[in-house]
């Protein structure tokens, strides 16, 4: 998902970076800029990207990256330091209403869970620098395929091991349509016309 950045004098027009990121790295970048301090008495997941929009590295800060559906890890970025490939394991999937991708005829919200989900077992595997649209996992019997998870499994126990159990901090019922990101399909649509934005909440 693209990210536009805006810092006139401190951050090049025009750039485009094709690294591994998250949204989790606003806090620490925006800290950074403002030199507020972090908070000591938590892990800070997020990254100072800093660095990389300001053109002094061009490597990501990233090696791993845990995609959550829920309190469960379902996917895993892997970016092997030193080079240009990133791969992508799908430990749990969810399961599409036929002939589509999305869970929509199911549930309003694709759920993480139960029998709404596929675990996959070997896990698929993505090489998403050649195949971004992850429509051709790699075959569980290549040498390809367990050099890569020999490092992602690993990754993934001590990730686990690190995080604590903390009180829900967005109850199910706080979701509302109006609260979505525009342009986030199924959940709302949007269309521009001349300078104005027309937003359409389903």
């Amino acid at each position: 998902m693209p990210t536009i950045v805006s810092w006139p004098g401190h951050i090049s027009a025009g750039i485009s970076l094709d690294k591994l990121t998250s949204s989790m790295d606003l806090l620490p970048t925006l800290a950074k800029v403002i030199g507020a301090d972090l908070p000591e008495d938590r892990v800070i997941d997020g990254k100072d990207l800093l660095p990389l929009l300001t053109n002094k590295t061009e490597e990501s800060p990233y090696e791993f990256i845990f995609h959550y559906c829920g309190n469960q890890v379902h996917a895993v970025r892997y970016h092997p330091k030193n080079t240009g490939t990133v791969w992508k394991a799908h430990f749990i999937t969810p399961k599409w209403t036929e002939g589509t991708e999305s869970c929509i005829g199911k549930t309003v919200l694709c759920l993480c869970h139960g029998d709404y989900v596929e675990v996959q077992d070997p896990p698929l595997l993505y090489d998403i620098t050649k195949d971004p649209t992850e429509s051709s996992p790699i075959a569980a019997d290549r040498s390809e395929y367990k050099e890569v998870m020999k490092n992602v499994y690993p990754a993934l126990k001590t990730h686990k091991e690190g995080v604590e159990s903390v009180p829900d901090q967005v109850a199910k019922s706080a979701f509302h349509p109006r609260l979505q990101m525009c342009c986030n399909f199924p959940f709302c649509s949007c269309k521009e016309t001349d300078r104005n934005l027309e937003h359409y909440s389903r």
